[in-house]
């Protein structure tokens, strides 16, 4: 997806090769809405579709590869956050239960047959993320970024993740948790 014509509205779905391994898992998810489709029109089944963005929270897998989940990890063992990248990427960080009251008022208010983002419109990079993380959220902690730049541990090829949010937030829905209070409630549940 060209990161210009971001944020991404429900309504594009966007050049997606089938044929390469990596995109096995943005293939499934776009199956899996196409399934919900087809029992919509063919069994008059009522369906809402969610697309959430980076959701994060406590319960998250700590080894799952994803940066906030190295971050947390790294954080609840009081060691230096490791960058695998420059860290330039964009991305939009929800809480979890800023995601949650999204999914309830979907459900509640959305008309069926339709398709919302729950996303944080707030972007930041991943570097500013870790500085934000050691610098701010836990100073206290004395903690350091450390870049190790390995240009083959990227896991996705975009730049944003950004996407439009105005259909959920038509609803009436906002995000009500700071980037730091996510994640110091995710941490502290970890410690």
């Amino acid at each position: 997806m060209n990161d210009s014509k971001r944020p991404i509205s429900e309504n594009v779905y966007g050049p997606l090769d089938p044929t390469l391994i990596k995109n096995s898992y943005l293939e499934s998810k776009r199956m899996g809405e196409n399934l919900c489709y087809a029992w919509h029109a063919q069994k008059n089944i009522p369906i809402q579709i969610v697309r959430p963005a980076i959701t994060y929270g406590p319960g998250i897998q700590l080894n799952d590869g994803r940066s906030y989940a190295d971050f947390i990890s790294k954080v609840v063992q009081n060691k230096n956050l490791i960058l695998n990248s420059n860290g330039k990427a964009i991305r939009n960080f929800c809480y979890i239960s800023d995601f949650i009251s999204g999914l309830i008022l979907m459900m509640t208010k959305g008309n069926i047959g339709q398709t919302f983002n729950i996303a944080n419109q707030d972007e930041i990079s991943i570097k500013n993320l870790a500085h934000l993380i050691v610098n701010k959220f836990f100073k206290e902690k004395k903690l350091k970024v450390v870049y190790k730049v390995d240009n083959d541990y990227l896991r996705v090829n975009f730049k944003k993740t950004t996407v439009s949010t105005k259909k959920i937030r038509s609803l009436g829905w906002k995000i009500l948790t700071s980037l730091e209070d996510g994640f110091k409630r995710t941490i502290k549940t970890y410690e």
